[in-house]
């Protein structure tokens, strides 16, 4: 458990460099060097974290920075037990008995001090369905390519862990039927696959994995899952630590940096990198903070030297042909309130696309407020989310995110956005509204309005409305189901052209 003590002893100025350096060398021996892999990005666990979270029943996990380990989850299931039987909390007894369940052998682990290597060649099967009439791939959806008609997928994944090593792979092969002069198509794919060594606290991945880095839960500016997972090396600590001295009062910190290479076909420079670095800070028990910053440089025909990390890291030559790159950077913050009438989560992302001096500018930003509980039952939840990548449109400067001179296909992977799925010059109002029947079934309401490329003449507007369910009658079974209706005015910015169309999406997922 993180102590989050504030006292301690005065000392003498000439021990602060030593200080630091403990602090340093504190980091990366502190922890057990357990080698653990990583909750996928798409699971139900994190929504069932973010509500406990979001209640006050989870302080000491940074759930912006994802994804995080399974030994993580664990130990975030655990404080919530906890705190769950200190302050007489029954509501949320049942999401809390599902996440144990899922997380007993790390649990047991953790309880007995005790590391125990494995081998599951098959962990878990997935069967999907999605079909498509006359609408648009789902957003958020790694970067999978669907086409009208019936769609479906099958994936299975493996895991091991031995002493400070730990790797993850799943599988996934698709069929894609016949569309106009598109044959039907069946193929497969690594979908995520990584191998880990620890030391200490850090970990250093390498690998195929797909990250989301800030609050935001519809989308974020800088990284989300809208594009296909990045084979990348990613190294950072997945457990908050505490710094010691005066730095401890800067609360638990999650550093983690990653460096890709975007392959595939691209106009402009071929095959550019992506780096990128994030910090988190929870100065107080309820208030997260959080920086991040990426870049993607050189690629075919361009120069990657010790003079492109220097301006990167300084911003120099944003706006210049010859200059480093592409750069984005954003700050965000989440703030819980759990109050026992009405607790709730507020939480915002302010991004730039360029650099001011020593701070950037050309703005957007992502808000956000999420009620875990609607009133003193546990019944429904609620999340309203805002996104606006037109702010710096409105100051004078059109068509900056996610775009650039050089990179001429912009701030995107295989054609998807990196970051937000809405895209240059867009606004997004989402809101969804969720019941829980009961513990292992949830229903969910959702509306998503969309305005694309606001700089052009003829801006796309899209509405969806979606309703789903997702369903797990035993441990190691869940059905979920998804209908969404899409509606869209200038469609491919033409005026006037409209489209109407459906989704329909069925899965089963079972778990060895």
């Amino acid at each position: 458990m993180l102590s989050r003590s504030r006292t301690g002893p005065s000392a003498p100025s000439h021990r602060g460099a030593r200080l630091a350096l403990l602090a340093v060398i504190s980091i990366f021996l502190a922890g057990e060097g357990r080698g653990d892999v990583d909750v996928p990005l798409d699971s139900w666990v994190y929504r069932a974290l973010d509500r406990l979270q979001a209640s006050g029943l989870v302080e000491s996990g940074s759930l912006s920075s994802r994804p995080i380990s399974r030994r993580e989850a664990a130990r975030l299931t655990v404080e919530a037990r906890r705190r769950t039987a200190e302050r007489g909390e029954k509501r949320y007894d049942g999401a809390i008995r599902r996440l144990e369940q899922e997380f007993s052998a790390e649990i047991r682990d953790m309880d007995n001090h005790t590391r125990t290597s494995y081998l599951r060649p098959l962990d878990e099967v997935r069967a999907e369905g999605l079909f498509r009439d006359d609408a648009s791939d789902p957003y958020n959806d790694r970067g999978r390519e669907s086409r009208d008609g019936l769609n479906t997928r099958m994936s299975a994944s493996s895991r091991a862990e031995w002493g400070p090593f730990s790797g993850y792979l799943r599988w996934e092969g698709q069929h894609l039927p016949q569309d106009g002069a598109e044959p039907e198509d069946a193929s497969g794919r690594v979908d995520e696959g990584y191998g880990r060594i620890s030391l200490g606290n850090w970990n250093l991945t390498a690998g195929r994995e797909a990250l989301w880095w800030g609050p935001g839960r519809h989308g974020s500016l800088l990284l989300s899952d809208n594009a296909r997972p990045f084979d990348l090396l990613r190294f950072g600590n997945d457990q908050p630590v505490l710094l010691p001295w005066l730095m401890e009062r800067l609360g638990p910190i999650r550093v983690e940096t990653f460096l890709t290479r975007l392959e595939g076909d691209r106009e402009g420079p071929e095959h550019p990198y992506l780096a990128g670095m994030r910090m988190t800070i929870m100065p107080l028990p309820y208030l997260e903070l959080g920086a991040s910053r990426v870049a993607m440089f050189g690629g075919s025909g361009r120069p990657v030297d010790w003079q492109t990390g220097r301006d990167i890291m300084t911003g120099r030559g944003e706006n210049e042909p010859a200059g480093p790159g592409d750069q984005l950077a954003s700050l965000d913050c989440r703030l819980t309130v759990p109050w026992s009438a009405q607790p709730f989560q507020l939480y915002g992302e302010l991004g730039g696309e360029d650099m001011a001096g020593f701070f950037f500018s050309r703005q957007a930003y992502l808000a956000g407020v999420y009620l875990p509980r609607l009133g003193p039952a546990s019944l429904l939840d609620l999340r309203v989310e805002f996104a606006d990548t037109d702010y710096s449109r409105r100051e004078g400067y059109p068509r900056t995110w996610y775009t650039h001179g050089t990179y001429t296909e912009g701030y995107t992977y295989d054609d998807r956005f990196i970051g937000h799925h809405a895209g240059t010059d867009a606004q997004d109002l989402y809101a969804e509204v969720g019941v829980y029947v009961r513990d292992d079934l949830r229903l969910w309401v959702a509306a998503d309005r969309e305005r694309r490329e606001l700089s052009l003449e003829h801006p796309e507007m899209a509405t969806e409305y979606s309703l789903g369910a997702e369903w797990t009658p035993w441990e190691r079974l869940t059905v979920s189901l998804a209908f969404t209706r899409e509606e869209t005015n200038n469609f491919e910015f033409v005026s006037g052209q409209d489209r109407t169309g459906n989704r329909i999406f069925a899965g089963v997922t079972w778990r060895f």
